[in-house]
């Protein structure tokens, strides 16, 4: 039996900086004041904790799960140096004796206000980041363990198939001719726009959805044949979203004691969270080689995919769900499995660009006012502030079951083909509600 574990190390952002303002003027005269600014410092634990497995390198030679949980959290950053300031001269328009001069520098290690922190993923986030690592996986098993065709879709759509390589394109290429052959009778050779966008129309679906997937297949087939297989295959899956960025501007805090020129930072907060399922199958090879029948995927456990691929417009209700997934994994044979394991990666990202100061016009633009200088610098201060929390587990059966999810298409060739299928009738119902 393992033995728990557990690391840490702490993790600090220090913030300490000073400011100097002062100037001289004929209202005022001279005066400076210093600021120093031990501000709020951010503090953290980086920790690691998961459970020993003295026996791994037995089970790994047995062919066994030798994969331990770990949950961890770390955080990385660190604070930079930064240096701005500006000044500014100026005096009465009408009277230059009445002048007034200020000026301003800062320096040290700024405060960073927006830090990564515990926070709770989105469960639809999970759910559509989970289910396409799941489907890739499933794909990645099935690709080894035969060619990856449901060979079942191929016969239903042979005879179909076999005329598309034989006559390809017919109605397109019939009126082509058609065409041509007006033309060497002299006559004018008009093509009805109707007929000749049904034919377009025929010819695209055939294409899409009939010899290309037919040709996809047979390729796959031939490439099977020369593939040599061991006995167990590494698989893995992956799935990855971004959400929730925020771009916003910060300023220096706590009070720098500046009162002019705003010095600011401009920051950027993301939001990433990832899922890798990876492990190993047997293939169920001999000699480097599997059954035909496993190879075409005509396996019990390959029916229900099949059937449900062969119904009509199936591929439309995968644009708009994943029930074509749901019923793959349902089917999916777990104990094929030598092991595997499931790693989730939740990344919150702040990044902070260098200090910037707003132009600095102390007293505004008012009349009567000659400015004779108004400078400004800054430099420095920007980082990348990271907190990434990791769990690591030994993939489930569950694991492997989807969400159930529904979407609306997002890509232009599902619309196209969407519309491509259903042409006649959109024009039908749209005559039917334009007609008068």
């Amino acid at each position: 039996m393992g033995e728990p574990w557990a690391k840490g190390s702490g993790f600090y952002l220090p913030c300490t900086y000073s400011c100097t303002e002062g100037g001289d003027g004929t209202a005022q005269g001279v005066y400076q004041n210093t600021y120093d600014n031990p501000g709020p410092s951010f503090a953290a634990s980086n920790f690691v904790q998961g459970t020993t497995n003295p026996k791994w390198r037995d089970q790994v030679r047995l062919g066994q799960n030798a994969t331990t949980g770990l949950y961890g959290v770390k955080y990385s950053g660190s604070a930079v140096w930064f240096v701005c300031g500006g000044d500014c001269s100026w005096h009465l328009t009408d009277v230059p004796s009445v002048y007034q001069h200020q000026y301003f520098d800062a320096a040290g290690y700024p405060s960073y206000p927006l830090v990564p922190d515990e926070d709770t993923v989105p469960p639809d986030v999970i759910a559509s980041v989970e289910n396409t690592a799941i489907a890739k996986f499933i794909d990645s098993v099935n690709g080894a363990e035969s060619s990856n065709n449901l060979t079942g879709r191929s016969i239903k759509h042979l005879r179909h198939d076999l005329h598309s390589v034989s006559n390809p394109m017919a109605g397109i290429r019939g009126q082509i001719t058609k065409y041509l052959s007006s033309l060497t009778k002299g006559k004018t050779g008009k093509i009805s726009k109707k007929l000749l966008l049904r034919n377009v129309r025929s010819a695209y679906l055939e294409f899409t959805f009939g010899l290309q997937p037919f040709t996809d297949d047979i390729t796959a087939i031939l490439s099977d044949v020369s593939h040599r297989r061991f006995p167990t295959v590494p698989v893995k899956g992956s799935g990855h979203g971004r959400y929730a960025g925020v771009a916003e501007s910060v300023a220096l805090t706590p009070s720098t004691g500046i009162t002019d020129g705003h010095p600011y930072m401009p920051c950027t907060f993301t939001r990433t969270y990832s899922c890798r399922i990876k492990g190993a199958v047997r293939t169920h090879a001999s000699g480097g080689k599997i059954g035909l029948i496993q190879s075409q995927r005509l396996l019990p456990h390959d029916w229900a995919p099949t059937l449900f691929s062969i119904l009509p417009y199936a591929w439309m209700v995968n644009y708009f769900s994943n029930i074509g997934n749901i019923i793959d994994a349902l089917s999916f044979v777990f104990s094929d499995l030598t092991w595997a394991c499931k790693t989730t990666r939740y990344e919150q990202r702040i990044e902070y660009g260098d200090v910037c100061i707003n132009p600095w016009t102390p007293f505004g633009p008012f009349d009567g006012l000659t400015y004779d200088s108004a400078n400004t610098f800054a430099h420095g201060g920007g980082t990348v502030i990271k907190r990434v929390e990791t769990n690591r587990s030994i993939l489930l059966a569950a694991d492997l079951l989807p969400t159930l999810q529904f979407q609306i298409p997002t890509r232009p060739k599902q619309w196209l083909n969407m519309m491509a299928a259903f042409l006649p009738r959109v024009q039908s119902v749209v005559s039917l509600l334009t007609s008068k």
